[in-house]
């Protein structure tokens, strides 16, 4: 822009050389909205890499048929929801909650393989936009889901500390757990992650894996709040670890070391000695 300041118009004069003589706009006429789909998927195949999620969201208007307004609509619901987020994102954790581990690069086959029916996709979009929804509010501790005070304080301790690798098992347990269990877990999650990635930062491999068998067993109930903090348990850093890890940790981030203090602070006040 300050490039240009002083001669727009020859800014203009270049900006219009270049659409005319550098841009090829090719016009591919299809016989129906299913074939210009296929020729969509086709075309990325054959040049740069579009997202995930337009990716998915062409593959599941393409498997549509007769659906394909419900489909629209309900993918437009999911977008304007996931409005602030990553919604590739929000689809890989969607995954990791309900089917297992996948890292991003394939996640789309693995929709593609799964979806093959206008049922098929009904059926997921509407499941995606139930998920959708609890995944924004596990960013949000004002959302009107939490009318637990408690709950919303956990919260803004989840969205303070960063780490989104637990939101695949507290959107299982959301839908399957009563909302004192999904509290209490929420809470020891929060705790696990504090010590495993916030202070000793250990790999996140093996936790991701571990949090998203959990968020499966959970998710077809097959797992009680009792199993799942013992689950976590058989993971928990050692105490010695973590006590060198915590004492030599340098935090740099502000919101961290507010959480730290105020943990501190709570256990010094709570204390009767």
């Amino acid at each position: 822009k300050e490039k240009y300041a002083e001669k727009p118009n020859d800014f203009l004069i270049k900006l219009e050389n270049i659409i005319k003589n550098n841009i090829v706009v090719l016009v591919t006429h299809v016989s129906d909205e299913s074939e210009a789909y296929v020729v969509f998927e086709t075309l990325n195949d054959r040049g740069l890499d579009l997202s995930i999620n337009d990716l998915i969201k062409n593959h599941l208007f393409s498997h549509a048929k007769d659906n394909l307004p419900l489909v629209q609509k309900t993918w437009l619901e999911i977008s304007n929801v996931l409005e602030d987020h990553n919604i590739s994102a929000f689809l890989r954790h969607y995954w990791l909650s309900t089917r297992g581990l996948i890292n991003e690069k394939k996640l789309f086959p693995a929709f593609k393989k799964e979806i093959k029916t206008k049922e098929d996709v009904t059926k997921i979009v509407c499941e995606l936009k139930r998920y959708a929804e609890i995944y924004n509010a596990l960013h949000s501790p004002e959302d009107s889901l939490w009318e637990d005070s408690e709950i919303s304080a956990l919260i803004s301790d989840l969205t303070n500390l960063k780490n989104k690798l637990i939101l695949p098992v507290l959107m299982s347990a959301y839908h399957i757990f009563d909302i004192k269990n999904f509290k209490l877990l929420l809470r020891s999650l929060i705790n696990f992650s504090f010590r495993y990635t916030t202070i000793c930062n250990f790999h996140n491999n093996k936790v991701e894996r571990v949090y998203s068998k959990l968020a499966i067993d959970i998710t077809k109930n097959e797992l009680s709040l009792k199993d799942a903090i013992k689950r976590l348990e058989q993971t928990y850093p050692d105490d010695t670890d973590f006590k060198k890890l915590f004492a030599d940790k340098v935090v740099k981030d502000s919101n961290v070391a507010r959480y730290i203090l105020r943990r501190i602070n709570e256990y010094i006040t709570n204390d009767e000695e």
